[in-house]
Formats: structure tokens, sequence, C-alpha cells
């Protein structure tokens, strides 16, 4: 009976080991081209605690704007996982990326320095000098949009 208990054990164990995750890569880097939503939310109206903190109740009360698709599969592809640790200084913008077999993932991204954070993979992804500046624009477009739309509510 203890011998059928180790096998089953063992069979589990497996099982588990041979799921992959169908949106990462090899090397565990995110698949962007199965993006199938891109939020930036509004740092006014995130919870005072941190961004892996925050519960799905409080982000849908949380006002948001959605990125273009298929700019955000363009720049994101360009983005490279990197072992490099970066230092916050100060906040960064939550954006959830939903995939097309409905996970979602939490990212991080940082405001000044060009790179962000994966939060479920614990990995950082950053840009080339030259695609550094064009991700900057395009997260600072849906930032500033998220701007306007304070503004306007007010």
């Amino acid at each position: 009976m203890k011998l059928n208990k180790n096998i089953y054990t063992l069979l589990i164990l497996i099982a588990l080991l041979s799921c992959s995750n169908e949106n990462l890569n090899e090397d565990n880097s995110i698949i962007w081209d199965n993006l199938s939503s891109l939020r930036f939310y509004d740092n006014s109206t995130l919870p005072k605690v941190k961004i892996e903190s925050i519960s799905n109740v409080d982000l849908n009360s949380m006002e948001f704007i959605e990125a273009d698709i298929n700019s955000a599969k363009k720049i994101l592809n360009q983005s490279m996982p990197t072992e490099e640790k970066y230092v916050w200084k100060g906040g960064g913008w939550l954006v959830i990326a939903k995939f097309n077999n409905g996970e979602t993932r939490r990212i991080k991204v940082s405001g000044y320095g060009g790179f962000f954070y994966d939060v479920e993979e614990k990995k950082f992804y950053s840009f080339s000098d030259k695609q550094r500046n064009v991700w900057k624009e395009f997260y600072r477009n849906y930032t500033k949009a998220l701007f306007e739309k304070r503004k306007k509510s007010t």
C-alpha cells in the first residue's frame, strides 16, 4: 500500500512538472503575441498597498485605460528578460496584461527607468537603448491619457 502511495505521488509530481504555461517561453519569458488586453491603471485610484496585494475587487473599482493591443505587442516583443535587479525610485504604474487563455499578469512599470517587472514570475524586463525611448513614449501616452481622464472627472 505504501508503494502505491509513493508511485501515485511521483505520478502527480511528474504531471505537475510537465505542465507548462502556454504564455511563457522556455526561459520563462512572456510570449507577448498571446496578449489580448493591456490595461494601465490610474495610480491615484490605487489602494495604499503594494501592487502585489491589490485585490481583484479593488482592481474593478479603479480607473484604467486600455492600450492598443497591436502597438502593445509590437513594443513588448522588444523587451528582454534580465537578471539585473533594479531599484525603484518611487512609484510605478500598475498594468494588467491579459492573455488569450484568460491568464492575467500584474506588471509594475517604472515611470523613469525604461524597465518593468512581472510580479507573477518575479522577473525584470528591459529594453535596448534604442527601444527604451519607444517604450517610454508608448506608456507615457497612456499615463498622460489617465491624467486627462482624471481632470475631466473632477
